[in-house]
């Protein structure tokens, strides 16, 4: 069976986001624990939490923003795929307009914000200057509005490579400046500040590539104005995807702003240290998922239901696969991760860490089920699910947190996705997108949950018994985790079509990587 151009090029786009994501994300990984470990060893854990708990805030203000992003991607997908040049600019005049107004909400909601961030902050020692360190931090992360909008076009037009390498640069000089400005001063307002201006930096760079990429844009006589239909389509998908802004939200953020609260900022510090290790895999894993976001877009705007189907078995099957992999690594790996990294001081319940690592697996095996829900613009038809969503979590959370603190509100996570976000997003893409019953999809997740609870029972007892010290424990239960887990993987599904065409794609890049090696 022949490939056309048009798959040609997805392939070829998804490989080149995939190769620049995932050497990015290594190299800013690394940079990354080693700015955090500088970080911890000159300035107080309460001030880690603070750090985390202002990017939570700044993010819940973010709600302003409506779920435009997502709502343009979308509709670029289709002028894209036709070089319709004129509704291009049309759709990144209004982004512009738009951005520009939510920066300027954000910043006015935070400058209101700004007297009662210490109601949100419990802690033993009082941090002084605290209003001023969150306005810097919002005015860095508000000023963005007014130059990020352009970036949404590269990563439409399957270029998502060009931003991937010019945040992990600007944000390797970040942490490198803020590192040194904290051994040598120990200063929390000038890493804020070194934020401020990075973060501002690395948005216009990303401005003018966009403007030499795109030189049609500057050509402002030949724009179309949005038709009845598409005004009203583009208004219908923001008001849904504020909603699921909502349900976002409730997932990280308002977990962050609970512990802080009712927890304190010293254990939101702790938590953070675990956060960092799950942003650097998520990072890893997203190099999948969202490198082929715009590829699935293209696909879905030209191609027919039955092979935008096709494709989705076998990419939701190794996404899942992968996810399942990953969680057993943390429920094994986690704990020897961090004392080999900072020490026992820093460590959480285990209890703590079996929630994480189911949080992990629940939101990230619905990722490529996002994707197709995205690329088919499916914001409208379960608009309320992340409301219901966000409510779950909030109420479970706060019935729990005063019994279990941590534990509660990660439990409340937990629930408020299985009651709501694992079974009603692949409900109305079946329905929906690819128009076909949902049951075997239902079947295979259900099948490739219980596989991970039971490898992860068996690799975390089998295991148990290893204590090498500090740094032996970790390599030696890492060891296990390397072939146990794949083994029993390949027992199970060593039938199913899609493994076989993972194995068999493994092996053709082994090949191929050897004989170029020769």
């Amino acid at each position: 069976m022949s490939i056309s151009i048009q798959d040609k090029t997805r392939i070829k786009n998804s490989i080149r986001n995939m190769v620049t994501s995932a050497g990015s994300q290594v190299l800013l990984g690394i940079v990354s624990f080693v700015g955090r470990t500088i970080f911890i060893a000159h300035l107080k854990t309460d001030l880690l939490g603070l750090n985390e708990l202002f990017a939570t805030v700044l993010y819940v203000l973010s709600l302003s923003e409506l779920g435009i992003g997502t709502s343009i991607t979308y509709a670029l997908y289709a002028p894209l795929a036709r070089n319709d040049t004129a509704q291009i600019r049309t759709y990144m005049r209004f982004f512009k307009r738009v951005y520009s107004i939510v920066g300027i909400v954000i910043i006015l909601l935070g400058i209101c914000f700004t007297p009662f961030i210490h109601n949100f902050v419990k802690t033993e020692t009082p941090i002084t200057h605290l209003e001023l360190y969150f306005l810097l931090y919002l005015f860095g992360v508000g000023m963005t509005y007014f130059f990020s909008y352009k970036q949404i076009l590269l990563e439409a037009d399957q270029k998502k490579y060009i931003p991937s390498f010019i945040i992990c640069i600007a944000s390797i000089i970040q942490i490198i400046i803020q590192s040194v400005l904290v051994i040598v001063y120990k200063s929390y307002g000038l890493y804020i500040l070194v934020f401020v201006f990075c973060n501002i930096a690395k948005n216009i760079v990303l401005g003018l590539i966009t403007n030499k990429t795109y030189p049609a844009l500057k050509n402002k006589n030949e724009i179309v104005p949005l038709t009845k239909e598409q005004y009203r389509s583009l208004k219908n998908n923001i008001k849904a995807m504020f909603l699921r802004k909502i349900g976002e939200v409730s997932i990280g953020s308002i977990d962050n702003i609970l512990i802080s609260s009712f927890v304190g900022l010293s254990t939101l510090g702790l938590y953070a240290n675990y956060q960092i290790i799950l942003e650097a895999l998520r990072s890893a894993l997203r190099v999948f998922y969202s490198s082929i976001a715009a590829s699935i877009g293209n696909l879905c705007a030209v191609e027919t239901k039955e092979k935008a189907y096709s494709a989705f078995t076998s990419l939701n099957f190794v996404n899942t696969l992968l996810f399942s992999y990953v969680s057993v690594l943390l429920v094994v790996l986690l704990q020897p991760t961090l004392t080999m990294w900072l020490g026992t001081t820093y460590l959480l319940d285990l209890s703590t860490v079996i929630l994480i690592a189911i949080n992990f697996y629940l939101t990230g095996t619905r990722q490529m089920v996002l994707n197709y829900h995205a690329a088919y613009g499916l914001f409208w038809a379960d608009k309320y699910n992340p409301l219901a969503q966000a409510v779950i979590n909030l109420s479970v959370s706060l019935l729990f947190v005063r019994k279990f603190g941590l534990d509660g509100i990660l439990l409340g996570t937990a629930i408020s996705s299985l009651a709501t976000g694992i079974w009603i997003e692949p409900l109305v893409v079946y329905r929906f997108g690819f128009e076909r019953p949902v049951r075997k999809y239902f079947f295979t997740y259900i099948k490739l949950l219980c596989v991970t609870i039971f490898i992860a029972v068996l690799t975390y007892t089998t295991t148990a018994w290893i204590s090498f010290g500090r740094f032996g424990t970790f390599w030696a239960k890492l060891f296990f985790c390397i072939w146990l887990p794949p083994f029993c993987y390949f027992v199970v599904f060593r039938k199913n079509p899609d493994f076989k065409n993972l194995i068999t794609l493994i092996k053709f890049n082994l090949v191929k990587n050897k004989r170029n090696s020769h």
